[in-house]
């Protein structure tokens, strides 16, 4: 199914949003570094990922490996089906937003 695009005024309100969740630290920053970079090289090849998709998924899948150290367990959200399932076989939750869609999001 089809999703319709956003407005712009749309647009600036999950920026805001976004930039207001950045601030009030509710996102976690990490360097890409080079276990980031190994793991997102073997996952390309086990899952046939695009690179940055595999970088984003080695950047979970290594906050996820620290998730011992007190954080909380990762929820790998992405709209991108073939990520997701690539997620899953690693181990992680996994939870697509368009899950989730109002019947008027569509078009």
């Amino acid at each position: 199914c089809a999703f319709r695009s956003i407005s712009a005024p749309e647009r600036d309100d999950a920026f805001r949003l976004l930039e207001k969740h950045r601030v009030d630290c509710e996102y976690l920053a990490i360097e890409i570094d080079a276990r980031i970079l190994d793991d997102a090289v073997r996952l390309v090849r086990s899952h046939t990922l695009k690179a940055l998709d595999a970088i984003q998924l080695a950047s979970a899948l290594a906050v996820e490996k620290d998730a011992s150290a007190g954080l909380a367990p990762v929820m790998f959200v992405s709209a991108n089906q073939k990520l997701l399932d690539a997620a899953a076989a690693e181990g992680l939750s996994v939870e697509n937003p368009r899950s989730h869609a109002q019947p008027n999001d569509l078009t």
